[in-house]
């Protein structure tokens, strides 16, 4: 995308005050050619998302006119999938780990499959993010190991990432590195829902519906139309939930911490 090709009206800098007037945006798109850790973060709070083009200055901020999400404030029986009941024990979960690490590796996955909107600038920006604790967004990347050879849990099999901002979870890509029978991609993500609602956080929000998504209509996931979206993003952006770290180290996941030698 070159910048002439974009409309002016749907230009936003970091000196543009974000609000209410994003629901009567016409576009599924904004965009801009502005870059920062703080304005990234402001637009996210704003329940935006960045889509940098790896060959442009452009970087395109989604606002769909509907938002794909599962409410985390009703029971969700994350555990009673059959492959989770059968395949849990045999791995271990842990959180960012190695953030950026894992960003990079759904970068290269996703490459080799054909294309990707990750590039390093967002690498750098959400890292940085989680390093300097910003206080509105908090990265998150799931990780899922199995055991090697010797019985230890260092083979990555599978990793979700998002972020937080308050009680609401934006997630934001995947990658299933090892893929069989065990089905390891659709149960990071159940574990991670599992710990997400566990920690108090009310709100997953999973973007724009895509074929795939279809299996978490079975747990409440629906559109929301823009307005629906940003009210209650609103309410919760600002909200506490628990240290979701501390939820999963506690023990109380569908797949055990890693745990490491004294």
């Amino acid at each position: 995308l070159e910048v002439e090709d974009m409309l002016p009206q749907l230009y936003v800098t970091s000196r543009h005050l974000l609000g209410d007037w994003l629901t009567r945006n016409p576009s599924n798109f904004l965009w801009t050619t502005e870059f920062g850790v703080d304005f990234y973060a402001k637009l996210y709070h704003h329940g935006l998302f960045t889509l940098p083009h790896r060959d442009s200055d452009v970087v395109g901020i989604v606002t769909p006119l509907e938002s794909y999400c599962v409410d985390l404030t009703v029971p969700i029986p994350w555990g009673k999938d059959k492959k989770v009941r059968r395949h849990s024990d045999k791995f271990r979960l842990t959180l960012n780990e190695d953030f950026a690490g894992c960003l990079r590796i759904c970068m290269e996955h996703h490459l080799e499959r054909g294309s990707t909107w990750i590039d390093e600038r967002l690498v750098h920006v959400l890292h940085r993010m989680l390093v300097e604790r910003h206080p509105n967004v908090f990265p998150m990347a799931f990780e899922l190991w199995e055991a090697d050879s010797e019985g230890s849990f260092t083979s990555l099999v599978a990793t979700k990432l998002g972020f937080a901002c308050g009680k609401v979870f934006h997630g934001i890509t995947q990658a299933t590195i090892k893929k069989d029978s065990r089905s390891t991609g659709s149960l990071i993500n159940r574990a991670a829902g599992y710990l997400l609602q566990k920690s108090g956080h009310e709100l997953w929000y999973r973007g724009m519906k895509l074929p795939s998504m279809s299996e978490y209509d079975k747990y409440g996931g629906r559109n929301y139309s823009r307005e629906e979206f940003w009210s209650t993003y609103k309410a919760l952006r600002d909200q506490k939930p628990l240290n979701i770290g501390q939820v999963l180290r506690s023990g109380d996941s569908l797949v055990a911490p890693r745990v490491y030698a004294a």
